[in-house]
């Protein structure tokens, strides 16, 4: 039976309590699979802890010793508990995700299942998720020579008109920039395995670029493949109203980011309902 551990970024203290409750309650109904062994952790930062990690069995907590941050944070806690679900239970898939994102398991298992029965002749590594473009300074001159052809840039208005200038006499070839989003990553054990081993690649950058990015880059810089897992909705489910979350919805996508307004009560409400449908299934 293939294995899958899902690390689930999460923190320390009393908002994230209910939602952490929902994937206790209904994981039992959700990794019923014969076909995959699912098992979950939350990861979690605390600076007071005497040992390098501590593993809890019944809350599913994993908690490392160190202090939370959105950079470097999110990219080292990945990282390290990588490194020690690698060590204690060296599954053959790691999806790493987040506190807000849950998973139409029905849907992912296929996906799973494809990407174990690959000819890693031809892929060998891999870093799979939804792909996104990123935004670069190329984009916003881009943005600023549309203005101005639509003349929405009042020209005499403008103060240090010779950096105008050089924006709008410039001709620029964008690059697209593409990685992979930290909704979720999906990653086999040789991939894995190949991101602790080369995530040093990133040090320049830990302190700049978002955990997703430079997840990304150690794969881009080795000229390994980046593989979209795309929904069949155009929109987040944190863009849907909550009435319009029904069972079509939710049997039709595969993974449901509910971060709402960065409010934990709001995400819990569209988490619950999701796990509710999914559980139905």
């Amino acid at each position: 039976m293939i294995t899958c551990i899902i690390l689930i970024l999460s923190h320390d203290h009393s908002e994230t309590t209910s939602i952490k409750n929902l994937w206790l309650k209904y994981s039992p109904l959700l990794f019923s699979s014969s076909l995959i062994q699912f098992d979950f952790f939350f990861i979690e930062y605390n600076t007071n802890i005497t040992h390098d990690y501590i593993m809890n069995q019944k809350t599913k907590i994993l908690t490392l010793k160190g202090e939370d941050s959105i950079i470097p944070g999110c990219f080292l806690k990945t990282i390290k508990s990588i490194e020690i679900i690698q060590h204690l239970y060296n599954p053959d898939f790691i999806l790493r995700t987040n506190i807000s994102t849950i998973f139409n398991f029905k849907k992912l298992i296929p996906i799973i299942q494809k990407l174990h029965q690959r000819d890693k002749t031809r892929i060998k590594y891999f870093l799979a998720g939804p792909i996104l473009e990123l935004e670069t300074l190329d984009d916003v001159k881009l943005f600023i020579q549309d203005a101005n052809k639509k003349k929405l840039i009042d020209i005499d208005s403008i103060k240090h008109k010779e950096i105008l200038n050089s924006i709008l006499n410039k001709k620029i070839d964008k690059k697209s920039i593409k990685y992979i989003h930290g909704i979720f990553m999906l990653m086999d054990r040789d991939s894995y395995s190949f991101l602790v081993n080369n995530y040093t690649i990133c040090n320049p950058f830990i302190d700049i670029l978002h955990d997703d990015i430079l997840i990304s880059l150690v794969f881009k810089k080795n000229k390994l493949p980046l593989i979209c897992i795309k929904n069949n909705s155009e929109h987040n489910t944190n863009m849907t109203l909550l009435n319009n979350i029904n069972h079509n919805y939710v049997s039709n996508n595969i993974f449901f980011r509910c971060k709402i307004d960065n409010c934990y009560l709001k995400t819990y409400e569209y988490l619950k309902k999701i796990f509710e449908i999914i559980s139905l299934f």
